[in-house]
């Protein structure tokens, strides 16, 4: 009451019409994206590191790190502060908090490793195996990828059938594990042999690139001149214009 007392009519106040928005946060879903990706990790491999290191424990006899499960979810949570996670501190906010990150990444990735490692050699596994884990709540398929062998006659089986497999851009092995259990693990079998050959399921013709879901055209600067929904009939990219093409706004106050 005391305050409308003594501002109302004034007429040095100004005036705002619209929603009340501080333009000093603007652009906070994209700012300090490498703060915002670190919290991400970190949240996926703690989650990922109970889940590991409970089954390990419970099953196989290894060892809960609690400790170091609970300190690293205080600083995850701290750096969810309201003005660390927009990305609206200052730098200096950012260099700590890079740090601290980085900190509990190593640490985290030591004991998934341990965790991990604790499973497998408790598992009776009678043939060579690549062991895939699965931290999520259903059961998934999806790719896994393992270290390239020093041999290349294998074959990765699953319940004795050879599953499609090949070698990625940066020297990794990649096949696809299905079904691989909530909260669980799945055995693959590593076979000695000549690897069975699959068919492509994807073509190239030139800059057209198909597969039984899609056909993508690409122009001559890589983007996507045209794409093709199969099962629908429908071109996604409209007509004259590309799709996947970067746009960058600068992040900056208008009085700033």
């Amino acid at each position: 009451e005391n305050l409308k007392k003594d501002v109302e009519g004034s007429s040095g106040l100004p005036k705002w019409s619209g929603e009340l928005y501080l333009e000093f946060h603007r652009g906070t879903l994209t700012s300090q994206a490498r703060n915002k990706r670190y919290n991400r990790k970190s949240e996926n491999m703690y989650h990922d590191l109970e889940t590991l290191g409970a089954i390990a424990k419970t099953k196989f006899g290894g060892e809960y790190p609690s400790a170091d499960i609970y300190e690293a979810w205080k600083i995850i949570l701290l750096n969810q502060f309201h003005d660390i996670i927009p990305g609206s501190s200052i730098k200096a906010v950012y260099d700590d908090s890079a740090t601290q990150y980085e900190s509990i990444l190593k640490r985290g990735g030591e004991l998934l490793n341990k965790a991990t490692a604790d499973i497998a050699a408790g598992l009776d596994l009678k043939e060579e195996s690549f062991v895939v884990f699965n931290s999520l709540g259903f059961k998934r398929s999806d790719l896994a990828f393992a270290p390239v062998q020093e041999d290349d006659n294998f074959n990765i089986l699953d319940n004795g059938k050879a599953l499609p497999q090949q070698k990625t851009y940066d020297g990794r092995l990649v096949f696809l594990a299905q079904d691989v259990p909530s909260k669980g693990y799945k055995a693959f079998t590593i076979a000695a042999g000549a690897p069975e050959q699959f068919e492509n399921a994807v073509t190239v013709n030139g800059n057209t690139v198909a597969n039984d879901f899609f056909e993508a055209e690409f122009d001559a600067e890589m983007n996507i001149a045209r794409l093709y929904h199969k099962a629908s009939g429908r071109n996604v990219a409209p007509d004259g214009r590309v799709l996947n093409k970067l746009i960058a706004f600068e992040d900056r106050p208008y009085n700033h």
